[in-house]
């Protein structure tokens, strides 16, 4: 359940007194306050609101016109932020607990299994969000596509908030992959970047890989 206060007694954080974001779990009967400041441990400068949680509830977003929420935020405007929650792993197999019941109905896989067959990991696939007993959902790219002679857009499924590099080689049989400079953050449930290809490479390979 998450909420939105003005009490300074609910977590040991410095709150202010104004309005913070406040994520209570009813199984653990425990707040945590979400709009903790970069600056340390204590509530973000102004107010939030309108917090809503993602379809799938792993993350949720609310508005503030706060600039120690997130570096760099020099615009003095509103902003909407985005948090991802982590759930709880009682087994301590680095698999959230609701995301093992969701899919397998118990704990009882440990992360090295691979359930569907793919070739993926229980594990890599939960940190990938795909779906672990569907053989045909893993990380990959779903669209290869010319934008202009010599440039070619790479897109994937990609989960909100998770950060990914693109790799690259001109010959399959090469033993290392050079690697774009930029790290995509998602916004959304695909990313994706393009390549310039500036050496007009008559074919080149690609692949994606999960930094966080």
């Amino acid at each position: 359940m998450v909420y939105t206060s003005s009490a300074t007694d609910l977590t040991s954080e410095n709150t202010g007194g104004h309005a913070n974001l406040f994520l209570y779990d009813l199984a653990r009967k425990k707040n945590t306050l979400i709009n903790t400041s970069i600056s340390g441990n204590f509530a973000s400068e102004y107010r939030v609101s309108q917090p809503f949680f993602s379809p799938d509830g792993r993350y949720l977003a609310f508005i503030s016109f706060a600039s120690d929420l997130a570096e760099g935020d020099v615009n003095g405007a509103e902003d909407i932020f985005v948090v991802r929650l982590e759930g709880e792993d009682q087994d301590g197999d680095e698999l959230e607990d609701d995301w093992e019941m969701t899919y397998f109905g118990n704990l009882e896989r440990n992360g090295q299994g691979d359930a569907d067959h793919d070739g993926v990991t229980d594990l890599a696939e939960y940190q990938a969000g795909t779906n672990p007993v569907d053989g045909s959902s893993y990380l990959q790219a779903t669209l290869l596509r010319s934008v202009f002679v010599g440039e070619t857009l790479i897109q994937w499924q990609a989960v909100r908030g998770r950060s990914y590099r693109v790799q690259y080689k001109d010959d399959v049989d090469a033993s290392a992959w050079s690697e774009f400079p930029e790290t995509i953050k998602a916004n959304s449930a695909n990313a994706s970047v393009r390549d310039a290809n500036p050496a007009r490479q008559t074919h080149r390979f690609y692949r994606i890989k999960l930094l966080d």
